[in-house]
């Protein structure tokens, strides 16, 4: 740059040069050399000139540049700004309608936790009432059924055991009522069951202690028929894991209906048998059977009770009842055809759960 203007200024200065008149010339070249002295300084001050200007154009530019830097950060801070608060407004809209649907589901739950509530606490007041009513039906007809048989026992006593007609009546109302108790404590074990009032206790117990207290209760029964209750138990405990009032309850209606259809003078058997994790119940006896036809139903609801050999009556009920007892016991109660004694007679077969340790 600084090249071109002096060659600017030397075209000058030799047109003015030409232009004006002839002179001396040293003067000429005094004149020449005091003006390239002052063209130095000229481009000197320009040079001096344009490097300011040039700094203040950069500075300028510098400026320009960094405003628009600081611009550019501020509307990035103003955009992570608003950013976040468009965040927090869509967190904050996500946790009310959270919240909204927290709090109608709990008013739901709560509804219907309280309608729930007092529907259970009415269904138990029914239930309980229902107990009450069973308890007390069941009250009513056994009570005067044991006065009538104790009173009966003690007419007994008093009877001369040489007169066979009269002992013969008395055995006969005494069979009597013996199968109406029965029957009564069927009826309300029946009940309980239809309406859930029959608790499931299940615990570790011996169950060779039932058999006899089942023998107990059918001993009236026993003596009419001259039946004896014949025991086959290979063990003197058998630990089962079941509830003890269920497995009674069946192996009493078993015994029950085994001398009810067993003829004068023949044998009722009980046999036990481990097989597996289970121990097998036997009921045997050699009486009038079971006809083919029936053995498929003789657990449904449809079955009738049919009369015993002796005019035994009943109401159809036992073997249900042992059908849902086994059940609820986890076992089974079927029909046993192979245990029957030269095959005849009827052989049912319960299978309960054996307790997982046994004292001997």
């Amino acid at each position: 740059m600084r090249l071109i203007l002096r060659v600017i200024m030397l075209a000058a200065v030799v047109v003015i040069s030409t232009t004006t008149a002839v002179a001396d010339p040293v003067d000429s070249l005094n004149e020449t050399h005091s003006d390239f002295n002052e063209s130095d300084e000229f481009i000197e001050e320009y040079s001096a000139l344009y490097d300011s200007l040039k700094d203040e154009k950069l500075k300028s530019l510098l400026s320009k540049i960094r405003i628009k830097h600081e611009i550019a950060e501020k509307k990035a801070a103003i955009a992570d700004q608003q950013e976040d608060i468009a965040n927090k407004n869509r967190n904050l809209v996500f946790l009310s309608i959270v919240a909204i649907v927290a709090i109608i589901f709990a008013a739901v739950a709560t509804f219907f936790f309280i309608k729930y509530r007092r529907l259970a606490k009415e269904e138990h007041k029914v239930r309980r009432n229902r107990e009450r009513l069973l308890s007390l039906i069941s009250h009513e007809i056994r009570s005067p059924l044991i006065t009538l048989m104790t009173s009966l026992k003690m007419l007994k006593n008093t009877v001369d055991e040489d007169d066979k007609e009269v002992q013969g009546v008395l055995n006969n109302i005494m069979s009597s009522i013996s199968n109406q108790l029965q029957m009564a404590s069927n009826l309300l074990s029946w009940g309980k069951l239809q309406i859930g009032a029959l608790p499931n206790n299940k615990i570790k117990f011996d169950a060779v202690p039932l058999i006899d207290e089942a023998e107990k209760l059918v001993k009236e029964p026993l003596a009419n028929k001259s039946i004896s209750l014949l025991h086959d138990i290979p063990d003197r405990h058998i630990f089962v894991f079941a509830d003890r009032q269920m497995l009674f309850t069946i192996l009493r209606n078993l015994i029950h209906n085994a001398i009810k259809y067993s003829n004068i003078g023949e044998n009722v058997i009980v046999k036990i048998r481990r097989e597996g994790d289970f121990y097998a119940f036997y009921v045997i006896d050699t009486g009038i059977g079971v006809k083919p036809e029936m053995a498929d139903q003789l657990f449904n609801s449809t079955v009738k009770s049919s009369v015993g050999t002796s005019g035994e009556t009943g109401v159809g009920y036992g073997l249900r009842i042992c059908d849902a007892f086994a059940k609820q016991c986890g076992g089974t109660i079927s029909l046993a055809p192979e245990h029957r004694i030269n095959e005849k007679g009827t052989a049912f077969k319960v299978t309960i759960p054996a307790a997982k340790t046994e004292e001997s």
